[in-house]
């Protein structure tokens, strides 16, 4: 189990929509987005997040 801190926060990116967005760590950012199939906790799972 990890004991990394997130900052959480939202970017707004027109009039009526923000986007929800999590930072955390160092180095070369990646970037998920969750489809259909899926949310941030699958790739938690997957120990990329966390």
């Amino acid at each position: 189990m990890s004991t990394q801190k997130f900052i959480c926060n939202y970017i707004r990116v027109s009039p009526d929509l923000e986007l929800y967005y999590e930072e955390a760590g160092t180095g070369t950012p990646m970037i998920f987005i969750p489809g259909w199939c899926g949310a941030k906790e699958f790739f938690e799972r997957m120990n990329c997040i966390n």
